[in-house]
């Protein structure tokens, strides 16, 4: 069975994506139910030095969730790329899934370092792996499984008045679905922005939300969020994140210009 079968490819409505995020190049999301993820298969696709790092693993449950992200990134990246690149893109092990030095993931062509490629972020949570590649600046994807635990630690992440816009957005609907759309959404703009000066929770604010429909996906939430003055140059700037609901998680992603990284 072909891999990329296991895959659901999210943004089906590239259009309106790049609409939201203020751009007209490619951009790619990708989920990946871990469960359906044929391992054998899977490590047949990895590049030299990933293979390395997956035997390193010794937890059946994170070497699943790594593989799956790596898999997730690269369809991702196949999908994104440009015309003028994709040529040059191999397939599966020809790319190598890695991590700068503050952690952030990045792909490589490992015969061919100098390929700028499509960037690319990565997000795991109870049996699903997410991934998304845009090409030019940066994106930020984060997946979390709703529970209780969120509402114990709200205060460390949700201010009052942002609580009241989830209120006034989702009525009365239960209180840790809403918490973790917000959640979400703040971690997915933080893994977009930078990573010099790298936000808290409290540090993005949410400042607006709205009720949008999608033909495939439904109905979905955007997040318009900002940065407090001490975290970045650019703060006090407007950023919009997508949030939906899949299943029992909250997915939210987001892509920000060059000009908009700190």
């Amino acid at each position: 069975m072909p891999l990329d079968t296991f895959f659901v490819q999210l943004l089906v409505d590239t259009a309106r994506w790049q609409f939201l995020f203020g751009t007209n190049s490619p951009l790619s999301l990708i989920l990946l139910p871990l469960e359906k993820l044929e391992q054998r298969q899977a490590v047949s696709c990895l590049a030299s030095a990933e293979l390395l790092h997956y035997a390193r693993f010794t937890y059946p449950k994170r070497k699943l969730e790594w593989l799956g992200g790596r898999m997730a990134a690269k369809c991702a990246v196949m999908s994104a790329a440009t015309a003028e690149i994709v040529d040059a893109v191999p397939q599966w092990s020809g790319l190598e899934v890695t991590a700068a030095p503050d952690g952030r993931p990045f792909v490589r062509i490992a015969d061919n370092p100098d390929l700028v490629l499509p960037d690319i972020s990565i997000s795991h949570s109870h049996g699903l792996a997410v991934a998304m590649s845009v090409v030019h600046g940066r994106c930020g994807v984060d997946i979390q499984k709703v529970t209780e635990s969120v509402i114990r630690v709200q205060k460390k992440f949700a201010a009052p008045a942002e609580l009241d816009i989830l209120q006034d957005l989702t009525g009365s609907g239960p209180k840790a679905s809403q918490l973790t759309l917000l959640w979400a959404a703040k971690e997915a703009l933080k893994k977009a922005v930078g990573t010099e000066t790298l936000p808290g929770f409290l540090d993005v604010k949410l400042c607006r939300a709205a009720i949008e429909m999608d033909r495939e996906l439904g109905t979905y939430f955007v997040f318009d969020l900002n940065l407090n003055d001490n975290t970045a140059s650019r703060a006090g700037e407007t950023f919009s994140v997508a949030v939906l609901f899949y299943k029992e998680h909250a997915l939210a992603f987001t892509r920000i210009t060059e000009q908009c990284m700190v």
